[in-house]
């Protein structure tokens, strides 16, 4: 696990002292084991490493082979298995096999790693960069091309200051409506994101292409499966086996619900050897069950402790704008468990690619769009009979939404557009518009499979596996989700919930009872009505009258000032929001 930064145009960097120091303190969060420089010609690499799999020495990078050079953050899991299948000895690490394997086949194995990765190839034969991240976008990789230079690096404020660009107001302004940024964007002049499941390809002045060794919608346009338990079973036991392979003891943020369970159940079927293992919560919520149920599973090596108050991480932890409400409290978790680990599994993920949530169920009931409900939505949404903005009445809201703008409300985490367009202008409504056109829905008959798409490209890259990488790397913790590893995903996009009668994540629901051995606790909690992990409304201040005069005065060629600055600033996610752009910004 590491993060880098890099060039084929040295020139092209901004590395005076001052930026070199915040550059390389920001970066070297991600990576404090170790640090090493490559520069030969134009072009200049620095990649700094969390070491938790070989030997300091064996794994450093970039690793400079005959043909190909690499830069590597990530874990791949099959790395063995295709060291077998190819030949490959003498490799003690997963980057060590993956270099091997790059200068053996070429870069064309990216299709084959399961993982979570962004990688960096640089072809000395034909002058050629290659670059690609993993399915799912847990990893981050940014980068920004010209005529006759590309730069790249782990977090996008440090590759716009290394490029001096700035801010975009237009795409800051998107972060309102999705409490992040949209799809594969930055907030900077011409920093994109290598967007998930795909292969970039650069020839200075010559060649820039882009190509998908793997696409959501060739799984989701395929016939529906029913539930083959005993697959999933062995699935889960498979990856959670595969992603304890370290060095370093390993943790699970066990919060009790369906998937860390599932993790944490299966890990104590596969374990054969005397690695120990730790498990982490905040519990202010918690009930006894799950502080027994905690103690037991991880003999007595289970750690919690309450969400302390809101604590100021400042700009380092989060290189872009985010709402998300519970970062703070990942954060803590994240802090206690650097305490005892490197490495921590979790959870994450399983309820975007099984349908673990209420809008899957709820989704197709709730395209309202006969001719007797036409004028009762008209009214519903044009008039001022409810407030809109409580969170309880944003579900009501949603009802009465064609299908159109219910699923792209799914996403907009921050702000709906019904609320937004009132403290727009003009411009701005025109740049706010709905861009949920640009996810090819149509595509999928099943409304479920549009959702499923709709959190694959949005809500997993940009807010979920986004805060979990940027907290986790802050204090130097490796985090690896098993649940959505590639044979799981593949397994979850072709089933059918219709068919599983709309039961949430059923089938890791029936996991976790059967691998317990009936278990009374894990029962009575795989029956239990889900619950959010959110951080206490006590806890997250509204921004300050400053705060958002500033953001205001930022943004004001696209905002009704008058109503932006008088609008009830008492939503927690819209809250959160103003004070991250206030933190870029000033």
């Amino acid at each position: 696990m590491c993060g880098f930064y890099g060039t084929n145009q040295i020139t092209s960097f901004s590395i005076d002292n001052n930026h070199k120091l915040e550059v390389d303190r920001l970066m070297a969060l991600r990576g404090p084991d170790d640090c090493q420089i490559f520069q030969k010609d134009n072009i200049f690499l620095k990649h700094f490493r969390l070491i938790t799999r070989g030997s300091g020495k064996r794994g450093k990078q970039p690793m400079i082979g005959e043909r190909y050079i690499l830069l590597f953050n990530g874990n791949i899991i099959n790395s063995s298995a295709l060291a077998r299948k190819y030949f490959i000895t003498d490799s003690e690490s997963d980057t060590e096999v993956l270099a091997n394997l790059i200068e053996k086949i070429g870069p064309k194995i990216i299709s084959e790693l399961n993982g979570f990765f962004a990688i960096v190839v640089f072809d000395t034969l034909y002058n050629e960069w290659i670059l690609a991240r993993d399915r799912l976008g847990i990893k981050p990789l940014f980068f920004s091309k010209e005529l006759d230079s590309l730069s790249f690096a782990s977090r996008a404020d440090v590759l716009a200051k290394l490029l001096q660009k700035d801010i975009n107001k237009e795409k800051l302004l998107s972060t309102l409506k999705y409490g992040s940024v949209f799809m594969n964007e930055t907030i900077y002049d011409n920093i994109e994101q290598v967007p998930p499941g795909e292969i970039i390809s650069w020839q200075s002045n010559q060649f820039f292409k882009k190509k998908s060794y793997w696409n959501v919608d060739d799984l989701l346009s395929k016939n529906k499966e029913k539930n083959n338990q005993d697959e999933i079973n062995y699935l889960i036991k498979n990856s959670v086996e595969s992603n304890l392979i370290t060095k370093r003891d390993c943790g699970i943020l066990f919060s009790g619900g369906v998937d860390s369970l599932a993790v944490t159940l299966a890990y104590k079927n596969v374990i054969k050897n005397d690695q120990r293992l730790y498990g982490f919560n905040i519990t202010n919520f918690e009930s006894d069950d799950i502080m027994k149920l905690g103690n037991e599973l991880f003999l007595n090596n289970y750690f919690t402790n309450p969400p302390l108050q809101e604590i100021n991480y400042g700009n380092d932890v989060f290189d872009l704008p985010f709402d998300d409400t519970s970062s703070n409290l990942c954060l803590q978790i994240y802090d206690k468990a650097s305490k005892k680990v490197a490495v921590c599994l979790t959870g994450d993920g399983a309820d975007e690619i099984f349908g673990g949530y209420s809008c899957f169920r709820n989704a197709s009931k709730l395209n309202l769009d006969n001719k007797i409900l036409e004028n009762l939505k008209e009214f519903i949404l044009n008039e001022k009979i409810i407030d809109k903005t409580s969170i309880k009445n944003r579900r009501f809201v949603q009802l009465f939404l064609p299908l159109d703008k219910l699923l792209d409300s799914l996403i907009s985490n921050c702000f709906k557009e019904w609320e937004l367009i009132p403290l727009l202008n003009t411009k701005g409504r025109e740049i706010i518009k709905s861009r949920i056109k640009e996810f090819n829905l149509t595509d999928h008959h099943f409304v479920e499979d549009k959702i499923k798409k709709l959190f694959i490209k949005q809500k997993l890259p940009n807010q979920m596996f986004y805060k979990v990488d940027r907290s986790s790397m802050y204090f130097g913790i490796e985090s690896r989700p098993p649940l959505v590893e590639n044979d799981i995903l593949n397994y979850a996009l072709v089933r059918s919930l219709k068919e599983n009668d709309f039961k949430s994540k059923k089938a890791i629901k029936n996991h976790n009872i059967m691998i317990s051995n009936n278990n009374e606790i894990v029962k009575k909690l795989m029956n239990q009505k889900k619950k959010g992990f959110g951080c206490p409304s006590s806890f997250l201040e509204n921004p300050s009258k400053k705060e958002i005069n500033d953001v205001a005065e930022y943004l004001g060629e696209f905002l009704n000032k008058d109503n932006f600055i008088k609008y009830k600033w008492n939503n927690k996610r819209q809250s959160q929001m103003i004070k991250s752009i206030y933190k870029f910004i000033s």
